[in-house]
């Protein structure tokens, strides 16, 4: 599975069930990510005001990157061990928040980093992180 998520600093991602902040430039980046990796993007009804301008699947399919939000991280069962490329946007600033992301970040490696300045925020960093394959 291929997850994209939204965080601050502190791995928040959500404050009273809603979203903490968005950021039009990151909706355009993740849109370019995909086309590069010639994918889509599975987005849950919650989500499609952020990516109103695009072409969004509403059923997932094996291709699909699954942009989550709010209680989706929790809704997935067993999610963690069904990640195995991890997308993070990450904001530079530290919002209230109620929902964390816990994830063992030790089992990926981070492929790629960039940062770029969003239009709300000063500054944004995508990781691209995969999960470390382990054969006996």
């Amino acid at each position: 599975m291929k997850v994209i998520i939204c965080l601050d600093q502190n791995m928040g991602f959500s404050f009273n069930g809603k979203r903490q902040s968005n950021d039009k430039y990151v909706i355009e980046d993740i849109m370019q990510y995909i086309e590069y990796k010639k994918s889509n993007i599975y987005v849950k009804p919650y989500s499609f005001d952020l990516f109103k301008d695009y072409n969004v699947n509403s059923i997932p399919n094996s291709n699909s990157y699954h942009f989550l939000e709010g209680n989706d991280v929790y809704n997935i069962p067993n999610l963690y061990d069904k990640i195995d490329e991890l997308v993070v946007y990450c904001w530079n600033t530290i919002y209230p928040s109620d929902s964390k992301l816990c994830l063992n970040f030790l089992k990926f490696s981070n492929i790629d980093t960039y940062s770029f300045e969003g239009f709300s925020h000063e500054k944004i960093t995508r990781f691209i992180l995969k999960k470390w394959i382990i054969i006996f």
